[in-house]
């Protein structure tokens, strides 16, 4: 009797234990339900399973996508299960190998929320873990610099002239409505479907606020969608608020990205760092495609049409044409609004162009632009004529007509300036845009040894660096006599560095790429060890990149 006895209350306290097991795991798993973390396609997001059960992530998919789930772990090996919205048994399940676990190409029947279970293969297994959610459409495409939740809000920013692209994947039928705001600069926004280059929506709210917004949008199709955020002009600059709001097609709302443990995004926007290099690519837009009327564009409506530098005829010659037919972005205009500065965001050529009828056809009024930044007027050539011999020491710069005074810097008693062809870029020229060609010129004498270019000189270095990346030097230029060029020649013309595709720096043989620089000149006497120096920031537009 003893021994039966003993079996029994053993039976029942083992009972007892699975039952309280059983009931742990229950309300384990509950409380995950109550605050599950939002898995979004395209970012990898980190979590750490610290119990048994693991960690649960929600995320909706679209009926027709096939997506991929992959969790990885240094710590442990992953183990991974998917549940449908109303699953009590896992429809896929993944075991892991080594530090990954995958679930491949899963098809997706309805457009629900779904449950991914991501936990270790033993139940012991602890630690930290990275998970990202691959759909169909490739949520790892090219050009997109982070990707934004679905009833979430980010922050970014942006630099001058640059943009930045967020990238969301959405169900046919979806509703959407897109908010950016900032407090610094007039926000533009556009959306694009992903490897379409046809603007779907864009709004700037010109004339109204700085914000910008694209309300109750349907989506045409299933898959991806890049949103644009740049400014409502090329010099705009500075951080925003950007929010995305989705209703299903069945008019239920998107889940909000909040939880206890929110995913950490392993990737954040490269516009949000002031040095960071342009994207490699920004989704292109069609040259001759119409954009939906919200657009703010001009239509070419002559048979050929000069894109000129600046407002006016006299900016000679013209840097780029544009063909009866296309399509380009309005972005400011002149006071007398009798010319409009755009962009054809096809091939990234910026420029000038008169807003006469029979050249343009416009969906709003230029008057209702802003005013844009005017280029200093080209000085005409003109017939030289012989220079007297001075008498005296004259504080000035012999600058050829096209040319004019871009860097700050000096010393030493010297006399000089940095200068470049007025002809070949646009923008302020302390900050100067170069789109097709390229050169400096340092003009620079002692006037302790004379009054003419290289008097009192010994050589003059050129030095020319990115702005992003590591800040590595690109191309170096020693110049022994006058005048100074950064790519040589100088009697009487500095050579000319073409910005054409292919193109490289002729002293590294580096690609040229579109982006922020520095040249600096550095000034070697013949008579000091003094070696003063003058500097100026540049950019690069070269064709065919959206900048």
């Amino acid at each position: 009797m003893i021994s039966i006895t003993r079996t029994r209350s053993a039976a029942f306290l083992l009972m007892g234990l699975l039952a309280a097991l059983l009931l742990w795991g229950m309300a384990q798993r509950a409380a995950r339900a109550q605050q599950p973390n939002i898995l979004t396609a395209g970012v990898a997001a980190t979590g750490e399973i610290t119990s048994a059960g693991g960690d649960e992530w929600v995320f909706t998919a679209c009926a027709g996508s096939a997506i991929t789930v992959i969790m990885q772990s240094t710590q442990f090996t992953p183990y991974l299960e998917l549940y449908t919205a109303d699953g009590t048994e896992p429809t896929v399940e993944a075991g892991g190998v080594g530090e990954t676990a995958q679930i491949d190409e899963y098809l997706v029947e309805e457009s629900v929320s779904y449950t991914i279970i991501a936990a270790g293969r033993r139940r012991s297994d602890r630690g930290a873990y990275e998970l990202r959610l691959v759909t169909s459409a490739g949520s790892e495409e090219e050009g997109v610099d982070d990707w934004i939740a679905p009833g979430s809000t980010t922050q970014g920013a942006i630099r001058a002239r640059r943009s930045a692209v967020w990238g969301f994947h959405g169900c046919a039928g979806d509703v959407v409505t897109i908010q950016a705001e900032s407090d610094e600069f007039d926000v533009y926004v556009e959306l694009y479907r992903s490897g379409d280059q046809t603007v779907l929506a864009a709004d700037d709210n010109s004339g109204r606020s700085s914000d910008a917004a694209i309300s109750a949008f349907a989506l045409p199709a299933t898959g991806n969608y890049t949103i644009v955020v740049l400014g409502a002009t090329r010099l705009d600059a500075g951080a925003y608020d950007l929010t995305l709001a989705l209703e299903s097609g069945d008019g239920s709302a998107a889940p909000p990205n909040a939880s206890t443990r929110t995913p950490t995004p392993t990737r954040t926007a490269r516009a949000a760092a002031t040095a960071t290099r342009t994207p490699t690519r920004t989704p292109t837009r069609a040259r001759t495609a119409t954009p939906t009327p919200s657009a703010v564009t001009c239509t070419v409506v002559s048979s050929t049409l000069n894109v000129r530098f600046g407002p006016d005829t006299v900016y000679t010659p013209p840097i780029g044409s544009l063909r009866q037919g296309a399509v380009v972005r309005m972005v400011a205009r002149n006071a007398a609004s009798t010319w409009v500065q755009i962009e054809e965001t096809a091939t990234g050529l910026t420029g000038w162009v008169s807003a006469a009828s029979q050249y343009v056809a416009c969906n709003r009024a230029v008057s209702s632009l802003a005013l844009g930044l005017i280029p200093p007027t080209p000085i005409p050539a003109a017939t030289a004529t012989p220079t007297p011999t001075p008498t005296t020491a004259i504080a000035r710069v012999p600058t050829p007509p096209a040319e004019i005074g871009i860097g700050g810097g000096g010393g030493a008693g010297l006399n000089g300036a940095l200068v470049a062809d007025i002809t070949l870029f646009t923008g302020p020229s302390d900050n100067p845009v170069f789109t097709n060609r390229l050169y400096f010129r340092m003009f620079v004498w002692d006037p302790n040894r004379g009054n003419q270019d290289g008097d009192g000189i010994d050589h003059v270095e050129f030095e020319i660096f990115e702005q992003f990346g590591d800040f590595r030097t690109v191309h170096t230029q020693r110049e022994n006599n006058h005048s100074y060029c950064s790519f040589g020649g100088g009697e009487p013309n500095c050579n000319v560095l073409a910005l054409g595709p292919g193109a490289t720096w002729p002293s590294t043989g580096i690609p040229i790429e579109s982006g922020d620089y520095s040249v600096q000149a550095t000034v070697f006497l013949k008579d000091s060890d003094d070696t003063p120096s003058w500097s100026t920031n540049f950019t690069l537009c070269v064709r065919n990149e959206n900048c």
